[in-house]
């Protein structure tokens, strides 16, 4: 999937300095854990953009799914999985800055 065709830049939430992962959505849960969602770049295609989300509690990654190939033959976290974890866990360190000060 290419950015242009599905990135509509209102409904991004945090986007990383370099624009290759876009956040749409964090969602806190009862159990102090977050699920992510968002774009990442490919790393092998530039321009290509994979649908990620992960489930993080404890800063571990818990559960997710991205629709890279890497993903579905491991079956397990990929490189698109733990750099959408590490902006996300930097945007919500971000947000509960902002709102102390």
């Amino acid at each position: 999937m290419s950015v242009e065709d599905n990135l509509v830049a209102n409904d991004a939430i945090y986007m990383s300095r370099d624009k290759r992962v876009i956040i749409y959505n964090i969602r806190l849960y009862n159990d102090y854990s977050f699920k992510i969602t968002g774009l990442v770049e490919s790393s092998s295609r530039e321009g290509v953009y994979h649908r990620v989300s992960v489930i993080i509690k404890n800063k571990w990654i818990t559960n997710g799914f991205c629709d890279c190939e890497g993903f579905a033959f491991l079956g397990g976290p990929c490189i698109h999985m733990i750099k959408l974890r590490n902006v996300g866990v930097r945007a919500i360190r971000e947000y509960e800055m902002s709102i102390k000060h």
